[in-house]
């Protein structure tokens, strides 16, 4: 009886592995209605990628950049701009550009008044919080200078020396 006890308490304590996001891949995006039906669903899943360490094994993590993706892709509501400057970001980080979209996506939901000028600002503000606590990104020049900037409070400047 101890020994089940045990087991009990063991299982009870273990943390639990389920993939709170497995239900991104019974998300149907057809039509205009369901994109905006999915738009809070769109923030939880950025929300979720900027909260945690770039991890390949990270089940949640791969479901929702799948989801970012399809949704970006498909949205008739929402055009995201990309420039060749964006190359210099993502060159030695190739996650960085599911992190883009997934901000400019979500600073169209949330700020759908605003011009493009906003959108870049706030994609960069958010990815410079995300790559100063490290998490995982590759620190290259560009990288650097973003976080330089980012600390000087100056990301503008580094937007136009992009």
């Amino acid at each position: 009886m101890k020994l089940l006890a045990c087991l009990l308490l063991l299982l009870l304590a273990t943390p639990s592995f389920s993939q709170d996001f497995m239900y991104l891949e019974e998300i149907k995006l057809k039509k205009e209605a369901d994109y905006v039906e999915h738009q809070e669903t769109f923030v939880k899943a950025i929300d979720l990628l900027m909260s945690c360490p770039i991890d390949d094994e990270n089940l949640d993590r791969l479901l929702c950049q799948k989801f970012i993706i399809t949704y970006a892709e498909g949205s008739p509501l929402h055009t995201i701009s990309l420039d060749e400057s964006i190359s210099s970001v993502i060159k030695g980080n190739d996650e960085i550009l599911v992190f883009y979209i997934g901000l400019w996506v979500k600073s169209l939901i949330e700020n759908s008044d605003q011009d493009d000028s906003f959108h870049t600002e706030f994609v960069y503000q958010n990815l410079y919080e995300y790559c100063k606590k490290g998490n995982g990104v590759k620190q290259t020049k560009t990288i650097k200078s973003l976080i330089k900037h980012g600390d000087d409070n100056d990301i503008d400047t580094w937007i136009n020396e992009l």
